[in-house]
């Protein structure tokens, strides 16, 4: 049984904080178009092969060859990706076939979160990924809230931490930027549906990126 829906023995049900119900309320209502302009006005430096094979290694140590092939081949096409596309990923990250969204509620024992299912949410994050990743922000921006939406909604029913650097990685690979180093982002102390915390990975990202271009 996957560890996230292991049943906590020291820690009971009502002790878990929601982190899912914050976060969407956050995200939909984020400015992420304002935000979008700052980002864009940052010079990002293109990317040093180097140092992109030393963090597309431990990518490839984190979450496995056959997954970071997937990313940069769904990369390289030139339709957005869809919530099939992250399902057919997790199937490689997972090793198991026929991956979809969680039937039910989510719980992480590290932090404390619970991760709500209601009826709709399946179709609910599908249509959000559909149109995040085909608006027209700059790809910083995408990558932040797709980490994000991962982190918090939590849709597999494992390897959800794995899926949230992948899919970072894969407008990474998207915009031909250099790719972070994943252990620094999962460092990353997270507070679901504060809007001071998601922009402060929003230019979290811009750093590490701008850090790693240069």
């Amino acid at each position: 049984m996957p560890l996230l829906f292991k049943k906590v023995s020291n820690v009971r049900q009502w002790q878990y904080v929601d982190a899912l119900i914050p976060h969407l309320a956050t995200t939909l209502e984020m400015p992420w178009e304002s935000m979008s302009l700052d980002v864009a006005n940052r010079e990002v430096a293109p990317s040093i092969a180097e140092i992109n094979t030393i963090h597309e290694s431990l990518l490839v140590r984190r979450c496995g060859l056959s997954a970071v092939e997937q990313i940069k081949s769904i990369a390289a096409l030139t339709r957005p990706a869809t919530f099939q596309d992250l399902c057919q990923v997790q199937q490689a990250v997972l090793g198991i076939d026929n991956v979809a969204f969680r039937a039910t509620n989510a719980f992480t024992p590290c932090r404390h979160e619970r991760y709500a299912y209601f009826a709709g949410l399946p179709e609910l994050f599908a249509r959000k990924v559909a149109a995040d990743l085909a608006d027209s922000c700059p790809a910083i921006i995408k990558a932040a809230r797709v980490y994000l939406d991962i982190i918090f909604v939590h849709p597999f029913p494992d390897g959800n931490a794995r899926a949230a650097i992948l899919w970072l990685s894969y407008f990474c690979y998207r915009a031909r930027l250099p790719l972070p180093d994943y252990r620094r982002l999962f460092a990353f102390p997270f507070v679901s549906g504060s809007r001071r915390c998601y922009s402060a990975f929003v230019e979290f990202i811009v750093e590490e990126i701008e850090k790693h271009g240069r």
